[in-house]
């Protein structure tokens, strides 16, 4: 209910995004941009023209406005999947969100002590920097079950999640998660390996897990502010990537903890 409370709140911040009445009256989806497709669209103006003009879109109408794109249903029943996959394939998954995600990623950011009013200020600019930063990676204490704890640098770069030695290492595949290939992410300790008497004294506002099919992950950041900020950043990457729980690699049949935020997020 609180969550629901927050997103009504937030929608109604974001009313400048969209005409309410008109919506109500044509079905639509809205979809944020990157700075790098706001300037795709910008320097080819016919773009959008053949995006409308393509076969899967001929029956919705196609508006660019304040760095989003509104879709309207036309004739025949808006396809939700076929126009994800179909901006995607246009801008490049990394860079096109609907405004269900981007209204749940403000809401999670603005509870780790940022500012709503500028992330909604500058959408382009809000997931451009997420983006930049999760590349750019940073320093974790990554736990083992046996063994010692490591430092490790870990980054996003498009739906994997990768960690290596140091910042400056080359990303390779087999040390690397894909986004469909995790189970869940749980804040705090959690996993046996967390919960180990050796670890009796680490604060749990400090550490999360990764857990996936092959292999799982128990991390440690510097602090809750770096742990809630990261938290956020795989989940939100999990979402884009993972939207239904079919896509998801699983061993057994249980089902997937982040399912419901997938639902909220469609």
């Amino acid at each position: 209910l609180l969550f629901c409370a927050q997103k009504t709140a937030l929608c109604g911040n974001m009313a400048h995004f969209a005409d309410d009445s008109k919506e109500k009256e044509h079905p639509s989806r809205i979809y944020f941009l990157t700075q790098e497709a706001v300037e795709q669209i910008q320097k080819n103006s016919s773009l959008l023209k053949t995006l409308q003009a393509s076969k899967e879109m001929k029956d919705y109408a196609i508006t660019y406005n304040d760095q989003q794109i509104i879709v309207t249903q036309g004739a025949h029943k808006l396809d939700r999947d076929t126009v994800d996959r179909v901006l995607q394939e246009t801008f490049g998954a990394a860079h096109c969100y609907s405004q269900a995600e981007f209204i749940k990623l403000v809401d999670e950011l603005a509870s780790i002590e940022k500012s709503r009013q500028q992330l909604l200020k500058d959408p382009a600019g809000t997931l451009t920097n997420i983006l930049q930063t999760a590349e750019k990676g940073a320093n974790f204490i990554k736990h083992n079950p046996r063994g010692a704890p490591r430092q490790q640098w870990f980054s996003i770069k498009g739906d994997r999640l990768y960690w290596r030695d140091k910042e400056k290492g080359a990303p390779h595949l087999n040390r690397s998660m894909e986004m469909k290939a995790i189970v869940r992410i749980t804040p705090g300790k959690e996993t046996a390996t967390l919960k180990s008497k050796k670890l009796s004294k680490l604060s749990e506002d400090v550490c999360f897990s990764v857990i996936g099919v092959r292999k799982s992950l128990d991390l440690q950041c510097k602090s809750r502010d770096m742990r809630d900020e990261w938290f956020t950043y795989i989940e939100f990457m999990h979402r884009h990537y993972v939207r239904a729980k079919k896509k998801t690699v699983y061993l057994t049949d249980l089902d997937n903890p982040l399912d419901d935020d997938l639902e909220m997020c469609d």
